[in-house]
């Protein structure tokens, strides 16, 4: 088996060791095994928004991942300046809400192992209401929560998909 990647903790196997065969060489021999299967953990995308009277959305979103994504995010986060962050947390936000900025981001400290959270304040701006005064709101999704892997029967390479739940 390979050497652990950096961001995974000690004995972690990542998504793409998890459930295959592999070949183990031992001083005494040589043998073919099947790595367990292991759970890659969850992502946890939590929102906490206020719909202002004239439309504007603003609020908190707080992602947390625990795991084998909890490695991910970690190595993924925790070594961004400030602005970095905001940036990053930006593109995720704007996944959800197109037009959404960012106006804080930051980390909420845990150790290597445990869940990993980071939280970011942003603001959408307000549209405009219906002539009754409504305002149409859609449920926020992201397309990066689904794999993208094309509509073509051909495929020149193999697709490689972890084990997941959505719920």
């Amino acid at each position: 088996v390979g050497r652990a990647r950096p961001e995974h903790s000690p004995g972690m196997l990542g998504a793409g060791s998890s459930d295959r065969d592999v070949l183990v060489i031992g001083p005494e021999r040589t043998e073919w095994v099947r790595t367990p299967a292991v759970p890659v953990g969850s992502v946890n995308y939590a929102f906490d928004l206020k719909l202002q009277p004239s439309g504007e959305l603003a609020g908190w979103l707080t992602l947390t991942a625990d795991g084998t994504y909890g490695a991910y995010e970690r190595h993924r986060y925790t070594r961004l300046e400030p602005q970095d962050l905001r940036t990053q947390m930006s593109q995720l936000a704007r996944g959800f809400f197109p037009a959404a900025e960012v106006v804080d981001a930051t980390r909420v400290e845990s150790n290597r192992g445990q869940p990993i959270s980071i939280k970011a304040y942003f603001t959408v701006p307000g549209v405009a209401a219906s002539a009754d005064h409504k305002l149409s709101l859609s449920f926020p999704s992201s397309s990066s929560l689904f794999p993208g892997i094309g509509d073509s029967p051909d495929r020149q390479t193999t697709y490689y998909m972890v084990r997941d739940t959505i719920s």
